[in-house]
């Protein structure tokens, strides 16, 4: 991996490499790949671009956050992106809660929740611009919005919800005691039988 990372580093400078690119790339690639070598790699090219800002350990602020971003936050948008994945979809999947499929998971949770909330991300602490930042928590906000409306509609249509005792109760129906039992206990069967066993 040395000599791949000499030659990134020399082709760093002449690349179209900026902030946004830099998140854009090392997520998408830790989306399929270990992110461990993605960050190395990302970290090695932007340690050569040109930047008036403040350096930590050798890399601009603004790109250090990039790649860093991208490479934790990446890693989520697949399966194969991050090793805990794969264990907490067995996990879920053995006590019995339906996991979407690999293509399933990317189509119906990663692009439409989880690709709007890295770009609200990207605009709100990548984005040097005024517009882009508002145009950011514009996005996380309607997320939010959308997120508790959802709630509060499947709260109303969980099972567990207290409509149908509320409309027992307006019904005139009695609550059935939960500590009243029909079935008599050990107990009380020793009891009955003069305390032999039978």
């Amino acid at each position: 991996m040395i000599p791949a990372l000499m030659i990134l580093r020399e082709a760093a400078p002449a690349l179209p490499l900026n902030a946004i690119t830099i998140f854009a790339f090392t997520g998408g690639l830790s989306s399929v790949l270990d992110n461990a070598p993605t960050y190395v790699t990302f970290f090695e090219m932007a340690k050569e671009l040109p930047a008036d800002s403040v350096r930590v350990a050798g890399v601009p602020v603004l790109y250090l956050k990039a790649v860093s971003l991208g490479a934790v936050f990446g890693g989520a948008v697949t399966y194969i992106g991050n090793g805990p994945n794969f264990m907490v979809k067995a996990l879920a999947e053995s006590s019995g809660v339906r996991m979407p499929s690999f293509g399933g998971y990317i189509l119906r949770w990663s692009l439409r929740i989880y690709i709007p909330a890295l770009a609200a991300m990207t605009c709100v602490f990548i984005c040097e611009q005024t517009l882009f930042r508002v145009i950011g928590i514009a996005i996380a906000s309607f997320m939010a919005v959308l997120a508790l409306v959802r709630g509060f509609k499947y709260r109303r249509k969980s099972p567990g919800s207290s409509a149908p005792a509320d409309s027992a109760k307006e019904a005139g129906a009695a609550a059935p005691d939960p500590r009243a039992s029909h079935h008599p206990t050990p107990s009380a069967d020793l009891l009955r039988s003069g305390g032999q066993t039978v």
